[in-house]
């Protein structure tokens, strides 16, 4: 579903670990969403009087994409991060090859947020 969001130019790539189990981000009813939302809200408070679908369209409009390392979801640990070092390498082929470091500096490095992913949480 997060491909159906996909900006022509991504600005902000948020990765998650996974999406949960029952909700998710494009669907408007994650915790992730609504502190993604909130966020948002507080340099533009009139996100909070518009649905779901007008805040996801917004996020699209401005370069904001959100996708996970794992493409199926993962049951949740408590008190900490899964383990996901098992989809590295599948996230790694989905990952955009044009992402560009955020240091202003920097040129453009291909697949920076994979490298910043494996470093991260390891590769088997």
């Amino acid at each position: 579903m997060s491909a159906l969001y996909r900006p022509d130019v991504a600005r902000l790539i948020i990765v998650g670990e996974a999406p949960p189990p029952a909700r998710f981000f494009y669907t408007g009813d994650s915790l992730f969403f609504r502190f993604t939302r909130q966020a948002f809200a507080t340099l533009l408070p009139e996100i909070e009087r518009h649905d779901a679908g007008w805040f996801l369209a917004l996020f699209r409009a401005l370069g904001g994409w959100r996708i996970d390392v794992c493409d199926a979801p993962q049951r949740a640990t408590k008190g900490g991060s899964d383990d996901i070092s098992h989809c590295l390498d599948r996230f790694a082929e989905r990952c955009p090859r044009n992402a560009k470091t955020t240091k202003p500096s920097s040129s453009s490095r291909p697949s920076a947020c994979c490298r910043h992913c494996r470093r991260r949480f390891g590769s088997k």
